[in-house]
Order: C-alpha cells, then sequence, then structure tokens
C-alpha cells in the first residue's frame, strides 16, 4: 500500500490479537491507527485517551476480512459501519470490498456465504439512502477490465 502511495496513516486496522497489534504499531509498519477490538466494535465506539474508534472517521473505502469462512463477522462489520453515530461521517459514496474463504464449518457454499453479505449489505443501504453498486457487474465502468478481477485466488473469495 505505500508503494501505492497510500499515507499509512491513512491506514485504520481492527484486530482482536494483541500480538498482532503490536506488530502493526511496530516498526517497519508504525501504524498510529491500531484498535485492540473487533472491528464492529471499533466501528462503533468514539476514540478516547488511549482507546482507538473508529466511529468519528469518515472512511473512502474500506475492507472487511473476518479471517475465516463465515459471512456473520463480516455483516456484524457492515451493520457497525452504518450505526447510528456514523450516520454523520458516513461519506455519501465510498468502496467497500470483503473476503471470505472456504474454511466454514457449516458446509454452506462459498457463493451462499458471499449472497449473505450482499444482501445485508443491500438492506442496509436501502435503509441508509445509499446505492450498492458492485465493480464486477460493471469493470469497464470503474477502469478495469472484464478479466482483470478474480473473484476466487487461493480459496479465497474476494468482493468489492
Amino acid at each position: 500500500l505505500r508503494r501505492a502511495g497510500l499515507c499509512h496513516d491513512d491506514l485504520y486496522v481492527a484486530n482482536i490479537f494483541g500480538d498482532t497489534c503490536a506488530v502493526l504499531r511496530a516498526p517497519p509498519f508504525d501504524l498510529v491507527h491500531v484498535a485492540h477490538m473487533r472491528a464492529e466494535d471499533a466501528l462503533r465506539r468514539v476514540a478516547s485517551g488511549e482507546q482507538d474508534g473508529f466511529a468519528a472517521v469518515p472512511f473512502c473505502a474500506l475492507y472487511l476480512d473476518g479471517c475465516g469462512g463465515s459471512s456473520l463477522p463480516i455483516e456484524e462489520m457492515v451493520g457497525a459501519l452504518f450505526h447510528a453515530r456514523r450516520r454523520s461521517v458516513n461519506p455519501p459514496r465510498f468502496a467497500l470490498g470483503f473476503s471470505l474463504t472456504q474454511a466454514e464449518p457449516s458446509g454452506s457454499s462459498l457463493f451462499a456465504r458471499e449472497q449473505a453479505v450482499l444482501s445485508a449489505l443491500a438492506s442496509v443501504c436501502r435503509r441508509e439512502g445509499y446505492q450498492m453498486v458492485r465493480i464486477a457487474d460493471e469493470p469497464h465502468r470503474f477502469g478495469f477490465q472484464q478479466d482483470s478481477l478474480p473473484r476466487i485466488e487461493g480459496g479465497t473469495l474476494t468482493t468489492w
């Protein structure tokens, strides 16, 4: 991301593992905004003192990764993104991506789990007055070639 010109002060990370948070805060990463909590909790919490919270951060893009195959954590993150505390800071348009892996104990298909997240996102978008557009549906509108966006790579599905 740094090679692409993204300033690391613009990166926000939430992680439930303290060791991972410590690594992200230390060189060579030196991330400033690392919350030692679940992403959905960080999205609802206002920063205070030493405790990071992202409720007041107007994101232009988000990438949600539940580090697994269950759709439920991603659905919870989507709900938190549109929490009442964030209504005044969410911009009128932003990009959202998420990943799901094939590792899911219920046996639900990867595409059924993707659809569960997309349905939750569509529902909250309607409620909040957002229009939902998927890049994969019309890649040319966003400067991509049809075949340049692989949806599944190494057992992980990514959707924008």
